[in-house]
């Protein structure tokens, strides 16, 4: 807290335009502030990066000097615009520590991390309980190991991602943007993916037991994978996915936008969800009686199955409403207020209105 003393408080204000990477060319407007004291100095617990004049020149060694942080004794890291490439050395955050870059495509961490194993050796950045990551854009490329991730979060507190550009790049076995396992909660806000290139599958977002939320204008795009590919895919995990963008394509399997099994429970709305140019394409797909899905006020485009819901031993229950769907729906999903993308009306069991 800023103390009482210091009457006149001097505040730098950065105004920048943040350019997303080359598949986002949606200019936005970002305004960073950070308060400075009457004696020229930075305030207490703010760290900051910079290509020069800064505390550091490197994000990794900022992260370490931190010692003491704590729920009373938060801190706040800022990198300054600029290409921080961090090779093969991973971005650990730490809990009560938020990182704030200037915005994405202006602030980029790169690098070039993987792993024998899924876990939190494979990515570039590892998340942290009770921490926020921010304004910035995370390049994971290049791993040359099985497994290569963007951001890794494994059982910790509440975190999360705002305005956040995170781009997979490589031929790795298993490729993804964001890996959640654990009991916890992740919230997305803003938040681009991109994962490309992979040898093997590949996942945008892999919730695996986290409550996570999307929204607020995010997108997943999960293209040119040699096995599987799946947009948003929820394990044994709650997933309300809202104002999101997911689009699947170019894979030479099969290829998933919404994806659930195993206890998962995912709610769709205010999205649209395009999956095409791969073996078999499916726009939501829930596999067994353990998942459900509930999709309202979306779009769901596939050319194989736009909705696949499991029937016999394993029916579940898949709800859709005030929705659209371009492309077959398979098994018994409910349909209400609900049409194909030519306007024929969709009666309750998801089939054309006589």
């Amino acid at each position: 807290m800023v103390n009482s003393s210091h009457q006149w408080i001097k505040v730098f204000v950065l105004l920048f335009f943040g350019l997303f990477l080359g598949h986002n060319a949606v200019a936005q407007v970002r305004v960073i502030v950070v308060p400075i004291g009457e004696d020229g100095k930075p305030l207490a617990n703010i760290v900051t990066v910079a290509k020069s004049n800064g505390d550091f020149d490197n994000p990794v060694e900022a992260l370490e000097s931190i010692d003491d942080a704590d729920d009373v004794n938060p801190y706040l890291i800022f990198i300054a615009p600029g290409l921080y490439d961090i090779g093969s050395t991973q971005l650990q955050m730490k809990p009560y520590v938020d990182i704030s870059g200037s915005g994405e495509g202006i602030t980029v961490i790169q690098g070039a991390v993987s792993d024998t194993a899924i876990g939190a050796n494979s990515a570039l950045v590892v998340g942290a309980s009770s921490s926020k990551l921010r304004e910035l854009t995370i390049y994971s490329r290049n791993g040359l190991s099985a497994f290569q991730g963007g951001i890794y979060i494994e059982d910790v507190a509440r975190t999360e991602v705002e305005n956040v550009s995170i781009d997979v790049l490589g031929t790795a076995a298993f490729q993804y943007g964001i890996y959640a396992a654990g009991l916890t909660n992740l919230r997305l806000i803003n938040v681009d993916v991109y994962v490309t290139g992979g040898q093997g599958e590949q996942y945008g977002i892999l919730n695996n037991g986290f409550t996570m939320e999307t929204g607020s204008h995010s997108s997943v795009l999960v293209t040119r994978g040699v096995a599987n590919q799946y947009g948003i895919a929820s394990v044994r995990a709650s997933s309300d996915i809202s104002e999101t963008s997911v689009e699947v394509s170019g894979g030479t399997t099969n290829q998933y936008g919404v994806f659930g099994r195993v206890d998962s429970k995912t709610n769709l709305t205010d999205s649209v969800v395009v999956v095409n140019d791969g073996a078999d394409d499916f726009g939501v797909y829930m596999t067994d009686s353990s998942s459900s899905a509930r999709v309202s006020n979306s779009e769901v485009t596939a050319s194989n199955s736009s909705v696949f819901a499991s029937t016999g031993a394993n029916e579940n229950e898949t709800y859709i409403s005030d929705s659209i769907l371009t492309g077959g729906v398979m098994g018994d999903p409910v349909c209400s207020f609900t049409f194909q993308s030519s306007g024929v009306e969709l009666d309750d069991s998801c089939q054309p209105a006589p």
